[in-house]
């Protein structure tokens, strides 16, 4: 018979599949990238992103003016909660930009930041206020809520009434139907059976719904804000013109797939 300390050692790392995230883009122009490199490592420090947000306000308010993001900030939802950025990188790559019939081809300096939703936060936070053990179903919950972040990444993005709206929509429309016999209809009951919004996927929608305002406050409140403040800077120092334009990309169907030690 084999001991246990004959039986093979497992293999230092595992996979784990497809946890949702985020990638945002913020274009530059290369000169600009040791101020980036910069004003991202500090942003790991929480309590330095907050001091940069009060002390910057008004100017950020002023930034802000036009977004949903303002609403946020008018109602002194100022501060982050917790750190945000998971990671950045910067790279460079030459690009051509059109305007009109006008090509101009560019390099710029790519500053890649990525973030991750806290789900397992918020399945722990839901199995505390109905009295579940986490450690018997946080896998089941944590699969269902990869499942569910992606599917509201890919969709509808920060439109959390419109994606509730959407999943509901079929339900209604199933109880309404009196035409049983229609080639549709069984199909539209298959759909209203897997999409109705559970008490569980409600509340994980909301704290994501609250963590992409977070990340919102971040990238434009912080770092959009303070390469802003850094071209204003270079002109009043006759260092160079302001840039016209300083451009902000999201891919929202990222999943991290991640080899982790054992």
């Amino acid at each position: 018979m084999q001991s246990p300390k004959d039986e093979p050692s497992k293999f230092p790392y595992k996979f784990l599949y497809g946890e949702p995230g985020m990638f945002i883009e913020i274009y530059i122009p290369t000169s600009y990238e040791t101020h980036a490199h910069h004003c991202l490592e500090k942003g790991y420090e929480i309590d330095a992103v907050n001091a940069y947000l009060k002390k910057n306000g008004p100017e950020i308010a002023d930034l802000l003016e036009e977004s949903d993001l303002y609403k946020d900030y008018a109602s002194n939802a100022i501060r982050l909660i917790d750190t945000i950025l998971y990671g950045f990188s910067i790279y460079r790559g030459d690009g051509s930009f059109f305007d009109g019939d006008v090509i101009q081809r560019d390099e710029v300096a790519i500053v890649r930041l990525m973030f991750k939703p806290p789900l397992e936060e918020l399945c722990k936070s839901w199995c505390a206020q109905n009295n579940l053990d986490w450690q018997t179903c946080h896998e089941e919950l944590q699969r269902e809520a990869r499942f569910a972040a992606r599917r509201y990444f890919r969709f509808y993005t920060h439109d959390l009434a419109k994606y509730k709206t959407d999943r509901n929509i079929f339900a209604e429309l199933a109880r309404v139907w009196t035409e049983t016999d229609h080639p549709l209809h069984k199909a539209i009951v298959e759909i209203a059976n897997t999409t109705e919004t559970d008490a569980f996927e409600n509340e994980l929608l909301n704290g994501i719904k609250d963590w992409l305002g977070q990340v919102g406050l971040f990238v434009h409140g912080y770092v959009v804000h303070s390469i802003c403040s850094q071209s204003k800077w270079r002109e009043d120092h006759h260092l160079g013109k302001m840039e016209d334009e300083i451009w902000v990309g999201s891919f929202r169907s990222l999943a991290v797939n991640r080899i982790k030690k054992r």
